[in-house]
């Protein structure tokens, strides 16, 4: 038995989606109150607002239960969720039937672009009365509005209704030239619900793989004999043009599917022979087992179908009747398939589609027997949901999972990088595949997580713990201090719980020796000269070893490291009874990238950060000063990024480069007011911070934050 997929991730999406059932007429909006929506909530959105459309339309109280049964709406929910919210199932897929005709005004078929191509003497696209809307009815089940699974697909009719040559009416063969025309017409799966009943003639047990010749000899004779046209306009039509072919099995209850349905013997061949199975997913009484076409067989529904058919008085356009056969059960897997090859975007073999849907069926209990129903009984909604935990790889891989997990890759962006490389990824895509191959797209920016620390909470620490100026030291002296909190706007900002060694000497120099054991260590050096200390020169290092400028990444980002020198300066002047202050930083930052699938490289990057700052104390030992100031920004500087956006049939992935600047898009700037005066033997402080694009983020509302302290010593 085949493993239980793994629940998907979950998306951000946004809260309502508009869905316009049918074409022009009215949307009806999928609402949510979070953001975060799942696909058992969309699931169950559609299953309960399109059935309400199919009860009205089918005039029944079920709808339509073939949907339900093989899990079409959470087929529908993966393509909202794949980005497809915009497209009908099945668009852009072609389905092409070979059958009685296809009544094109019934309005089942108002969502399709379709066309009808017919051979054989007929000279109108409607059906006769007598055939009972045969190729209306199948056309309906794959691709009909309310009674089909893949509304929006392209439907092409090949109207054929010759005798057949063996006197069975429902056979249908054609000659050379229109089975080479049906071939190469640009379809992607062709249903084909007719074919001759199983005979005695067929020896089942010495069923050979010799159908890919035109030997048509011992126990192909049968096959030869009644699809020698279609063998040789198949293997003469190119491979890249042929289509996946969908067969009824047929209705005689017997053990073996029809004659027609052994065109899968060879395994070259994107073949799928189709059994009916009731309400309850038993096999019909009518329909042929899979018996010896097991291999590439698979059940799906086809009985007791509502579909679309028309009354042949005339009175009444939008008829609808029940059917059974596996002749309607064979376009619910066409229809199936388009979904897939949809979701897929043509990054799936037509041979990996229909391998995929045979991985994906339902074989567990009664569908376990493979002689009756194969694989299994078909589930659309497994077929287009990731089976396993989708990963980003850089070769396809489906046995050794190489590749990092979906769950456990991000990056996460310190704060002198904001929201750049959010902002950057915008809309851009990104590839992750199953354990089977196939490919999944996610929204790459959720991937990264933009630096979300308050401004607040970083307020309320540097008003808690203000830089003090210390005058120019008589001695030498240390400090050694654990944990230290860093309360400086600039590169050491991010050395934050750090540990600091310092030392000064009386001549105005000055050490600093930093340390976090496991992720960063620096030095910095101060120099203020002794006849003009109004002035001290900085000049620092840092090396992270698990992050860049506080950033951190993991999984297919990688590894993040890197190098800074910086160089500052504070100068302090009065004027007046006011005393003044300028402090400025530039820094030059060398990047390291380890083990990354999606970061090729990051150039060198520039970095700022400056302080304003009056202050002018009064008589009673009050103060009041001022200051504007510019945390740490990245200035300048880019990654080099190549994203899986895709793989091709063979297996290559495919990748797009981007260029990303690492700049944020706009510029925190902290305006800061304060008070402080004498209280009760203590001091008391009152704050107010105005910043304005926090977190560096252009669209970012400004942020105001009060603060008020005490501070006693006693």
């Amino acid at each position: 038995m085949t493993p239980e997929p793994e629940p998907e991730p979950r998306i951000s999406l946004v809260p309502c989606f508009s869905v316009q059932y049918v074409p022009g007429g009215n949307t009806f909006c999928l609402e949510k109150s979070e953001f975060d929506a799942d696909v058992d909530w969309f699931t169950n959105q559609f299953k309960t607002t399109l059935r309400e459309y199919e009860i009205d339309a089918l005039g029944n109280s079920s709808g339509n239960w073939a949907r339900d049964s093989i899990n079409a709406y959470e087929a529908y929910a993966h393509l909202i969720i794949a980005g497809r919210y915009g497209e009908g199932p099945g668009e852009g897929v072609r389905l092409g039937f070979i059958d009685s005709g296809l009544h094109l005004d019934h309005p089942e078929f108002v969502a399709q672009g379709s066309e009808s191509t017919v051979f054989q003497h007929v000279d109108s696209t409607f059906e006769s009365s007598f055939e009972r809307s045969h190729g209306t009815a199948v056309v309906g089940a794959a691709a009909g509005l309310y009674t089909g699974i893949a509304r929006s697909a392209d439907v092409i009719m090949f109207g054929a209704r010759d005798p057949d040559p063996f006197g069975r009416s429902d056979f249908v063969d054609l000659s050379y030239s229109s089975w080479y025309g049906v071939f190469n017409r640009d379809i992607d799966i062709l249903n084909l619900s007719f074919g001759p009943d199983t005979t005695p003639e067929f020896n089942y047990s010495t069923i050979a793989d010799d159908t890919s010749t035109r030997d048509y000899s011992d126990s192909a004779f049968v096959i030869g004999r009644l699809y020698k046209n279609r063998f040789d306009a198949y293997w003469d039509t190119p491979i890249s043009e042929r289509p996946i072919i969908v067969q009824a099995a047929g209705n005689e209850g017997q053990e073996h599917p029809n004659v027609g349905a052994f065109w899968g013997l060879n395994s070259n061949n994107p073949f799928v022979t189709v059994v009916s199975v009731d309400r309850q997913g038993t096999i019909s009484d009518f329909s042929n087992r899979c018996g010896a076409a097991a291999s590439f067989c698979i059940a799906a529904p086809g009985e007791d179908l509502r579909l679309p058919s028309y009354d042949t008085s005339g009175y009444e356009l939008g008829f609808y009747e029940t059917f059974s056969g596996t002749s309607f059960a064979a376009p619910i897997v066409s229809g199936g398939l388009a979904v897939m090859k949809q979701l897929f975007r043509d990054s799936l073999s037509d041979r990996q589609l229909v391998d995929r849907l045979f991985a994906t069926a339902k074989d567990n209990g009664i569908h376990a027997n493979s002689a009756i129903y194969g694989h299994g009984l078909m589930d659309l909604g497994a077929a287009t949901n990731p089976w396993g935990a989708p990963q980003f790889m850089d070769t396809i891989e489906t046995e050794n999972g190489n590749g990092e997990s979906i769950t456990s890759s991000f990056m996460a962006l310190g704060a002198p990088l904001g929201d750049s490389v959010t902002q950057a990824l915008g809309s851009q895509e990104v590839a992750a595949f199953d354990s089977l191959g196939a490919p999944f797209w996610f929204d790459a920016s959720q991937f990264t997580v933009p630096f979300s620390g308050t401004t607040i909470a970083t307020g309320l620490h540097r008003f808690l713990n203000p830089v003090q100026a210390r005058p120019m030291p008589d001695s030498w002296q240390f400090d050694l201090r654990k944990n230290a909190s860093a309360v400086e706007i600039g590169h050491l900002s991010l050395t934050d719980g750090a540990t600091r060694f310092m030392v000064k000497e009386p001549r105005g120099l000055g050490a600093t020796l930093l340390q976090d054991p496991g992720d960063l260590y620096g030095l910095t050096l101060a120099w203020t000269p002794p006849r003009f200390d109004s002035l001290t020169m900085e000049a620092g290092y840092l090396n992270e070893r698990d992050s860049l400028l506080g950033s951190h990444a993991e999984g297919a980002f990688g590894s993040l490291s890197g190098e800074t020198l910086f160089f500052g300066a504070v100068y302090n002047a009065t004027a007046g009874d006011w005393q003044l202050g300028a402090r400025g930083e530039l820094g030059q930052v060398n990047p390291s990238v380890g083990q990354s699938l999606f970061i090729d490289g990051v150039s060198s990057l520039s970095t700022s950060a400056f302080r304003l700052q009056a202050a002018r104390p009064f008589a009673n030992g009050s103060t009041l000063s001022f200051s504007l100031g510019q945390p740490l920004r990245v200035e300048n500087g880019h990654a080099d990024l190549a994203l899986p956006i895709g793989r091709t049939p063979e297996g290559e992935v495919l990748n797009q480069a981007l260029s990303v600047p690492l700049a944020p898009s706009g510029r925190q700037l902290d305006l800061t007011a304060k008070l402080e005066f004498p209280w009760l033997g203590g001091d008391v402080s009152l704050g107010a911070i105005r910043s304005h694009q926090p977190r560096h983020q252009l669209t970012a509302a400004p942020e105001w934050a009060v603060f008020t302290g005490y501070r006693s010593t006693w």
